[in-house]
C-alpha cells in the first residue's frame, strides 16, 4: 500500500484473509482499503461489513490499527454519494474516529483520514483546500518521516489545490512530486492534477495509463470523464461503480 502497487496488495491482502491463525476481523480488514482504492467497491463493503461484525463479535478489543480500514468503507460510501451514500460515510468515519482514540493527528489512522476526506471532497467538486495537508508549510517530502498514507495525501492535496483554481498550484504538483516518485497512484494522481492545471491531454493519458497500471477502476473512470472524446465512457464506468460523474471539469484538458 505504502507504494501504491494496488494488485500487490490485493494479493496480501487475499492472502492473510486465508490465514487460519487470524480472527475473522483482523483477515477481513487487510482488504477493505486495497479494494477501495482499487474500485472495487462492493467488495471492499463486503469486507468491511465482515471486519465489523467480527470485531463486535470478539468483544470490540482495542484495534487502533484497524481504523484505516474502517475509514476507507467511509470513502466508498462517500465517492458514492447521495444522502445514504453521506450518511454512511458518516456512520463509517465517526466509527474511524473512535476507534482510532486517543487521536495522534501524525499516526496512521489521521494520514488516511487525510487522504480519504479530501478525496470524497474533490469528486463532486467540492474541492476544499482547508481539508488537505498544507504543502506550502510542510517540511520537503524527503526532510520528513511518513506513514503509509501520506503520498496518497500529497498528491490529493495537490490535485485539490488545481481544481480550487489556487494561484501557487503549481507549487503544490512541485512539493508533492516527490511523493510520486515512491507510490504509483500518487504518481498517477499527479499526473491527472498537472492535465488539469495545464490543459495537458498527454498528461491526462499518462494519469490513465499509471491508474490502468495498478487497476485503480474508479480513478481511471474519473480521468476518462476528463477526456472529451472519452467522457462518455468515464461516466457510464462510473455509473456502474454507483458513483456520480465528477462535478468540477472546469480544467479539463480541451
Amino acid at each position: 500500500m505504502a507504494a501504491g502497487d494496488l494488485p500487490r496488495a490485493v494479493t496480501a491482502a487475499r492472502r492473510a484473509w486465508d490465514d487460519p491463525l487470524s480472527g475473522l476481523y483482523m483477515r477481513a480488514s487487510k482488504s477493505v482499503v486495497p479494494l477501495a482504492l482499487s474500485g472495487r467497491f462492493d467488495e471492499a463493503l463486503a469486507y468491511a461489513s465482515a471486519m465489523w461484525d467480527g470485531w463486535l463479535r470478539a468483544g470490540r478489543p482495542t484495534a487502533r490499527w484497524m481504523a484505516p480500514a474502517v475509514h476507507g468503507a467511509a470513502l466508498v460510501h462517500g465517492l458514492r454519494g447521495g444522502d445514504e451514500g453521506a450518511r454512511l460515510h458518516r456512520e463509517w468515519r465517526d466509527r474511524s474516529r473512535a476507534m482510532a482514540e486517543p487521536w495522534d493527528p501524525r499516526g496512521i489512522a489521521a494520514g488516511f483520514a487525510a487522504f480519504a476526506e479530501a478525496r470524497i471532497a474533490l469528486h463532486p467538486g467540492a474541492a476544499d483546500p482547508a481539508l488537505t495537508v498544507d504543502l506550502t508549510a510542510t517540511p520537503p517530502w524527503g526532510e520528513a518521516t511518513h506513514q503509509f498514507y501520506d503520498a496518497y495525501s500529497w498528491a490529493v492535496a495537490a490535485e485539490t489545490a488545481v481544481a480550487a483554481g489556487l494561484p501557487d498550484a503549481h507549487e503544490h504538483l512541485a512539493a508533492a512530486s516527490a511523493a510520486g516518485a515512491e507510490n504509483a497512484w500518487a504518481a498517477a494522481c499527479l499526473a491527472r492534477a498537472a492535465g488539469r492545471l495545464h490543459g495537458d491531454r498527454d498528461a491526462l493519458r499518462e494519469s490513465l495509463a499509471g491508474w490502468e497500471r495498478i487497476d485503480a477502476a474508479f480513478e481511471r473512470a474519473c480521468t476518462l470523464a476528463l477526456l472529451p472524446d472519452r467522457a462518455a465512457e468515464g461516466h457510464a464506468e462510473l455509473a456502474a461503480l454507483g458513483c456520480r460523474p465528477p462535478a468540477d471539469l472546469e480544467r479539463t484538458a480541451r
